[in-house]
């Protein structure tokens, strides 16, 4: 399983934001090196002219700043993200990896905790119906690291995993940290 989340189009339009921002900050500034030659009179453009064309300038450049300033928060937003997303993966294979360590009872006591029913219809078709919802569980093991305690990391009452008899299992998924 690959989780790949593309950062790199809000980065590009984030780019593209700031060049054009460039762009427009170096004709204002040309704009302006205009208006000090119409003081000094060596220009010969109207000056109700270019004021109007310095106002309209720069009120695209503070339209443009606020478009930097929305896109570069996106861009953080989803770059926190796919940071989340990635150590959420991590801790699904630290979960897996402990499964595969497990003995079949083990197993069994796990797989009891989140799995309701299974049920095979015709042609082999499984339905497997799970205990918790996955927002539910998402949920528990966000608010699970605010509690700290290994018996307190499970909202059903004592951990599971740290039963005797749980058969080879020495660490509970949910637990660590």
């Amino acid at each position: 399983m690959v989780i790949y989340i593309r950062p790199n189009r809000r980065a590009y339009r984030t780019k593209r934001i700031v060049l054009r921002f460039s762009t427009l900050d170096s004709h204002y500034q040309d704009l302006r090196a205009e208006t000090l030659r119409v003081i000094q009179g060596t220009s010969r453009l109207n000056v109700d002219l270019l004021n109007s064309i310095v106002e309209e300038t720069t009120a695209q450049i503070k339209e443009l700043e606020q478009q930097i300033e929305t896109a570069n928060a996106k861009l953080q937003e989803l770059v926190s993200g796919t940071e989340k997303a990635r150590q959420d993966y991590a801790e699904v294979m630290n979960w897996a990896k402990l499964f595969d360590n497990c003995n079949f009872e083990a197993k069994k006591m796990i797989i009891a905790q989140f799995v309701k029913a299974v049920r095979v219809k015709r042609d082999y078709e499984i339905e497997v119906e799970s205990n918790v919802a996955f927002d539910e569980f998402q949920q528990i093991y966000s608010g699970a690291g605010k509690r700290g305690g290994e018996n307190e990391r499970h909202d059903n009452g004592p951990c599971p995993c740290r039963k005797s008899g749980a058969g080879g299992l020495t660490a509970c998924p949910v637990s660590e940290n």
